[in-house]
């Protein structure tokens, strides 16, 4: 594009819309409105989009994928392993493939794990990440000596079900009362993964956390995703870490684009961290 101006001739043939942009400032405020660049689409014609290398905004640290315990099952148990080394060749490394920079993971099982589970089943018993042992540790050790570089971001779908009200995998809220446990849990989980040779990049508190149908899942308004990372006095989720080399990835509002109480309760100024050197919020 040689620094000069893109020009991008597009048709439109939809139904009238009113088209808003919104732009984030890059430090994880709520995005603003722009109205120097919104139009109203009402008929079918020629437009012009100019875009402007010279003009920059937010930087992008990355792309990448999730890898599920589904998917790590199927890469690890069903591929041959000359298919398995060519698939994450061709996926992460930087010489031989597209070089990809992040992965999501999840905290326990996602809702595409084969059965629910948490680290913790009850509370008597020990932190431990044998479930993640068979396939999904394996091969996120497997991706980080083809790509050192890859970043992980990971996502917890619910905590162990005796720190909810309703004590189930599914929906539910976390009980006040454990908002400093489920820190001291999420802890262990990224201290645990070091040990096994896999730096947690980021974390954030909730996958979905509107959504409380999914098996895992957990409801968990802004207010108490705040609870969790800020609230929780001397046992909150920044202090834990203390100096720990970690981010904190504080709002996880994925599949939740109408997430309704960010605005009244001010889930973003979890990306406010005063105890991480650095913010990642999605």
């Amino acid at each position: 594009m040689n620094g000069r101006p893109f020009i991008l001739k597009a048709i439109i043939a939809l139904a009238p819309v009113h088209v808003h942009i919104y732009m984030y400032n890059g430090i994880g405020e709520l995005p603003h409105f722009n109205p120097e660049i919104e139009h109203d689409f009402d008929e079918q014609k020629a437009f012009t989009i100019n875009v402007d290398e010279k003009i920059k905004y937010q930087t992008v640290e990355g792309f990448g994928y999730t890898l599920t315990g589904g998917s790590a099952y199927l890469i690890k148990q069903k591929l041959t392993e000359s298919q398995r080394k060519s698939l994450l060749k061709e996926l992460f490394s930087e010489k031989e493939g597209i070089g990809l920079q992040w992965l999501r993971i999840s905290v326990g099982a996602s809702d595409l794990s084969a059965f629910p589970f948490t680290y913790q089943e009850k509370q008597k018993d020990i932190f431990n990440l044998s479930h993640d042992k068979t396939d999904l540790i394996p091969l996120l050790q497997e991706i980080v000596k083809i790509n050192p570089k890859i970043k992980l971001l990971a996502t917890p779908w619910s905590p162990p079900v005796w720190m909810k009200d309703n004590g189930s995998y599914i929906g539910g809220s976390l009980l006040k009362s454990h908002y400093g446990t489920y820190a001291a849990y999420l802890v262990k989980y990224v201290r645990g993964m070091k040990t096994l040779g896999l730096t947690i990049h980021a974390l954030t508190p909730q996958n979905e956390p509107e959504n409380p149908h999914n098996n895992p899942s957990l409801l968990m308004t802004a207010a108490e995703q705040n609870g969790v990372v800020y609230l929780s006095g001397s046992k909150h989720l920044g202090r834990m870490f203390g100096t720990f080399s970690f981010r904190a990835a504080a709002s996880d509002r994925q599949f939740n684009a109408n997430y309704t109480s960010c605005k009244d309760s001010g889930c973003f100024r979890l990306t406010r961290c005063s105890y991480a050197p650095t913010c990642y919020g999605k």
